[in-house]
């Protein structure tokens, strides 16, 4: 399904519910909406705890948190690096300042 975010951008929102067996027998639905390209007929990695088939893990290619995650960390790491540019940036600036500023009293 087409969807569009408060700014106007389209993108594909998909909700899959999916059934199987587990170990013991017993037919078990799954659940997972997020962005994504999933179509009727794919097959999909699902893990599951043998000792609690209620909990389903998706295979990471198919869990949007795994987007949400990897885009927090790039934020992270390009954030820390653009602060750590501008401290060094700015104690640059402040050690030519006070170097000049020693220069011209000392040639006074």
């Amino acid at each position: 399904m087409a969807v569009k975010d408060k700014g106007g951008a389209e993108f594909t929102w998909t909700d899959i519910t999916v059934t199987f067996t587990d170990a013991q027998g017993v037919p078990r639905h799954a659940r997972q909406a997020g962005p994504g390209s999933t179509r009727v007929g794919d097959r999909l990695r699902i893990t599951y705890d043998p000792e609690n088939p209620g909990h389903i893990r998706w295979d990471s290619s198919h869990d949007p948190r795994m987007y949400s995650l990897i885009l927090g960390v790039a934020t992270l790491v390009a954030g820390t690096g653009l602060g750590i540019a501008t401290l060094i940036l700015a104690l640059v600036k402040a050690f030519r300042v006070h170097r000049s500023t020693v220069k011209k009293l000392a040639t006074t």
